[in-house]
């Protein structure tokens, strides 16, 4: 953008004999509606005569999209939609970001397509199940992104071992999607298409009576079955929130919280994720997970059309950064989950 004698010029946009605005976008010419126009600092926001919104920052003339928009486009045509950046490259689209690598591979920077604006990905410390409770991350970081998206540059530095086995298919077992049980035991020699044990956190969720609800917060990162480098990040929890029984809910906290990375690492070689924010463990059948129903409120998301793509193998269909998913763990039939 540049400044001539108090008036500001975007090279990107004409102004016509007749005095519309006019702009070209990937060889399309457009319309601005110049009642719309807002200018502040070195961004300029306007709508063109459809009800688009376009900013231009000083560099580059983006449009905004609604996260409507997004719902019905696929990852390559995000990829295409979002602005070059310098010295980095574009690596992968999830939800309404497209993430960047720099000339090292890492992945730092991410375009939001809703606002036209880049942000960076926050650090958070790589913890192991054991001492989940040091890594104590908020609700609102769990689905805002934050935490996704650094998810997201863990899966860069991450790779599954050469012996993976591509030969499981997802099947539902407990009402949980997990690695075939009918050919268990999967991986008792190694050969797991997926990492679970990288890092983990805690969160906690207060109800509107002041009911305090902890969570183990599981992600897992599932292997493209073609390349062993390219991993999808999945948030999973386990949920503490059982209001079946007479106990306080302080003592059901530390019932299940006290031993359930020890059940899941010693009993169990999988993650079984569920597929809805209805719990399907023992007592708490039927109960709605009060955390876990943020990710289903969403109602331009087909469901079954993204679970039928996961259990095909298509792992970015649940690793988006508003998603996060119930798991099981359980030590009666846990010889199911190896």
């Amino acid at each position: 953008m540049q400044t001539e004698e108090g008036m500001t010029i975007v090279p990107d946009i004409q102004v016509q004999p007749d005095g519309r605005m006019t702009f070209t976008h990937n060889g399309q010419e457009f319309t601005a509606n110049t009642e719309t126009l807002e200018i502040n600092g070195q961004t300029i926001r306007f709508k063109d005569t459809d009800g688009k919104t376009w900013v231009w920052d000083g560099e580059k003339l983006v449009k905004i999209y609604t996260k409507e928009e997004l719902f019905s486009m696929t990852n390559d045509e995000k990829m295409n939609v979002a602005p070059k950046l310098e010295a980095h490259e574009k690596w992968r689209a999830t939800g309404e970001y497209v993430l960047y690598t720099n000339q090292s591979g890492e992945v730092m920077k991410a375009f939001d397509l809703t606002i036209g604006e880049y942000r960076d990905i926050p650090d958070y410390p790589v913890t192991k199940p054991e001492n989940f409770r040091n890594s104590e991350i908020s609700v609102e970081e769990l689905f805002n992104g934050d935490y996704f998206l650094w998810l997201q540059k863990q899966a860069k530095t991450l790779s599954c071992d050469s012996d993976m086995r591509t030969d499981i298919p997802m099947a539902i077992f407990r009402g949980a999607i997990t690695p075939n049980p009918d050919t268990a035991p999967n991986f008792t020699n190694g050969g797991e298409f997926f990492i679970r044990d990288h890092t983990t956190a805690f969160t906690r969720f207060i109800l509107e009576d002041g009911t305090e609800i902890h969570y183990a917060v599981m992600p897992i990162f599932m292997c493209n079955l073609n390349d062993k480098t390219d991993l999808f990040p999945i948030i999973t929890v386990f949920s503490s929130f059982n209001p079946n029984t007479n106990r306080t809910q302080s003592e059901d906290n530390a019932l299940y919280m006290a031993d359930v990375m020890p059940r899941w690492l010693n009993d169990m070689k999988t993650t079984p994720i569920a597929p809805s924010a209805t719990m399907t463990y023992a007592v708490r059948e039927g109960i709605v997970d009060p955390l876990v129903s943020k990710t289903f409120e969403s109602p331009q998301i087909n469901w079954e059309l993204r679970i039928q793509r996961f259990m095909a193998g298509d792992w970015s269909a649940l690793s988006e950064p508003n998603m996060v998913f119930l798991n099981d763990i359980t030590t009666s039939r846990a010889h199911k989950f190896e």
